[in-house]
């Protein structure tokens, strides 16, 4: 890990706007969880670096048998009380719209990163792909 955390210090926030936004959701009272094929090592560098960890419930990381994202996501949404069309997922890339779809809940595109393959995830066909953070905020306003 001790590469992965030497690179980490070129990278050592999230995405402009994360931050506001984490703590709008949390003061309007939505719970967070991390769903990600990270590994568990890996995860905790990140959260540590970028300051995200506080904000978040639950932090489920990958399985070196496969992809289990879909199933740790329904595994919150039960969980925690939810029906899946009152739960979202927000990915950055088109298997990120799939798992939503396995796990039965709202798929949220987030093309906010420079790096974003608008196009890609246009082809998923999310519920929503915003473009920034406000544009994310301002479509979970208005449901």
């Amino acid at each position: 890990y001790e590469e992965y955390t030497a690179l980490h210090d070129t990278c050592t926030s999230p995405f402009e706007g994360i931050i506001p936004l984490l703590e709008k959701l949390k003061q309007e009272g939505y719970r967070l969880a991390i769903v990600t094929g990270k590994g568990a090592g890996t995860m905790r560098i990140s959260a540590l670096f970028t300051g995200i960890a506080p904000y978040f419930e639950r932090i489920e990381t990958g399985s070196p048998l496969g992809s289990v994202k879909a199933i740790q996501i329904r595994e919150i949404v039960q969980d925690w009380g939810l029906e899946g069309h009152e739960a979202a997922y927000v990915g950055d890339v088109a298997y990120d719209v799939r798992s939503s779809r396995e796990a039965g809940v709202i798929a949220v595109s987030a093309a906010w990163a420079a790096s974003a393959d608008y196009e890609s995830l246009q082809q998923a066909e999310p519920d929503v792909i915003p473009r920034s953070t406000e544009e994310f905020w301002e479509w979970l306003c208005a449901r």
